[in-house]
């Protein structure tokens, strides 16, 4: 229901919900970018609040399509959203033309969990992990139905888990 917002001393400042302007109230994922902007997955799009300015929503109408985001990451240096619709990733604004920043789809099958790894963008669908490529995504490995999210190891990062509806695997 919302999010709150601190300062970097830990004092509080007031909520992120619809009281800023978003008009949906459950966040699902929360992701800091390199220029100090904060990302929010929602049931209906994605949100990136930029403080202390106004918020920028993504959803269905710039791309990013009606489903619910599960999952945000940077990997190389793009912006990937994970949902229930597939696998987004965010283009830049084009100058030139004209066009705002906006989302285009790279898979089209539920994606619950996104990982930037060494061996590429890793990818946990309904009953599967798999790897974005240029080509799509190609499967690594079947999980049990229900997707998962990754977790990577504390002490050696590159060794990745995968929290599903039976354990970790």
């Amino acid at each position: 229901e919302g999010g709150m917002r601190f300062s970097a001393e830990g004092v509080y400042l007031g909520p992120i919900d619809n009281s800023i302007g978003l008009y949906v109230k459950t966040l699902r994922n929360f992701l800091c970018d390199r220029e100090g902007g904060l990302w929010l997955g929602t049931e209906t799009g994605l949100f990136r609040l930029e403080w202390p300015s106004g918020v920028t929503v993504f959803d269905g109408f710039n791309g990013l399509g009606l489903g619910a985001v599960a999952d945000v990451v940077r990997h190389e240096g793009v912006l990937y959203a994970a949902t229930s619709e597939g696998v987004f990733r965010l283009l830049a604004s084009d100058n030139i033309d004209g066009r705002a920043a906006r989302f285009e789809q790279v898979a089209s099958v539920p994606a619950y969990s996104l990982l930037s790894h060494p061996a590429g963008l890793l990818v946990v669908g309904y009953a599967e992990v798999s790897v974005h490529t240029p080509a799509g995504l190609v499967a690594l490995a079947k999980l049990p139905p229900g997707g998962g999210t990754f977790h990577r190891s504390n002490g050696e990062p590159d060794r990745v888990g995968i929290a599903t509806t039976d354990g970790v695997r």
